[in-house]
């Protein structure tokens, strides 16, 4: 599942309303960057933030997946990039992960 979201500078946003996802899936659900030219050169990292713990993916042909460590709850990603003297961020977009109903108990 491909999701796009379209960098220009430091600013992030997803293409459509796709910030709903839901947990308990590994390397299902793909972000697609699409990346202005102030990037083009820059080693990216795409970081999760949630309940203060940070994951990161490195992304790879302008893709980096949804960590599967992430769970149920409120989630920001933001993008990172290094190259030589240049460090590139961008803004937070807030994510939200909804449960997992494959992993509820039927007691």
């Amino acid at each position: 599942m491909d999701i796009l979201a379209i960098v220009k500078g430091q600013r992030m946003k997803l293409t459509a309303n796709n910030s709903c996802h839901i947990s308990g899936s590994n390397r299902f659900v793909r972000f697609r960057f699409e990346m202005s030219d102030e990037w083009k050169n820059l080693s990216v990292i795409a970081m999760f933030e949630q309940n203060g713990k940070i994951f990161s993916e490195t992304v790879t042909d302008g893709c980096a997946f949804l960590p599967s460590d992430i769970c149920e709850g409120n989630c920001d990603m933001t993008l990172f990039g290094v190259g030589g003297t240049i460090f590139a961020t961008t803004n937070r977009v807030p994510l939200i992960i909804n449960k997992d109903i494959s992993n509820i108990s039927t007691n």
